[in-house]
């Protein structure tokens, strides 16, 4: 069952041809490293396989950061820069649990994952929201991932007909949102139940 699922989360599968143009559904961005499917960052674009950020701002690591040598006017900038440490537009945990239970728990295979869901809360808004405010206490609005949950969730493309690209758009979204962010309360929770995991542990390098 492992092997399977493994196979499952990769993108060569029995069901998904294996040609560059063929691992990505929709506006999706390939991780050849972590062979996963990201989706863009918010306030970028998705062109030709890759994400266009906005002037000032380049696509590093499957994120917009600001260059080193851009004089950007934050006056006409709103908000802070994507990964500033800083929670945007009001994000709670409500949002990530929205994500987690849409993205995992309703998942069709999401019985496949085994307790991995249910470890998760992915299955049970209330318990989730409970474990994310729990985790972050004072910070949740401060929480840079859990705004990035929150920006992210509507892109994921977890309604995707086939439920593994789904299963692979969910884990590219906590890999964005977490894999910079190692010592977020958030990402802490979310690591300490899936790096121990004997069915993705292996794959999930973003976790410390």
């Amino acid at each position: 069952m492992q092997i399977k699922l493994l196979a499952l989360l990769t993108l060569c599968l029995t069901f998904v041809a294996c040609a560059p143009e063929q691992k990505c559904s929709g506006d999706l961005v390939y991780d050849e490293n972590m062979v996963l499917c990201h989706p863009c960052p918010k306030d970028s674009t998705f062109k030709d396989g890759t994400c266009i950020c906005k002037a000032g701002y380049d696509y590093v690591n499957f994120q917009c950061k600001l260059k080193a040598d851009a004089m950007v006017d934050m006056e006409e900038d709103a908000g802070a820069p994507p990964d500033s440490g800083t929670a945007t537009g009001g994000a709670t945990c409500e949002d990530y649990c929205t994500f987690s239970n849409s993205c995992l728990g309703m998942n069709s295979l999401a019985g496949a994952l085994g307790s991995l869901v249910s470890d998760l809360d992915a299955d049970d808004p209330a318990a989730c929201k409970s474990t994310c405010e729990n985790a972050l206490g004072s910070a949740q609005s401060s929480s840079a991932a859990l705004s990035c949950f929150a920006e992210n969730k509507a892109n994921a493309m977890c309604k995707d007909p086939m439920p593994q690209m789904g299963l692979r758009a969910a884990f590219g979204v906590i890999e964005q949102c977490c894999g910079t962010r190692p010592s977020d309360g958030l990402c802490k929770s979310i690591c300490g139940v899936l790096k121990p995991n004997p069915i993705v542990g292996s794959m999930v390098m973003f976790c410390p």
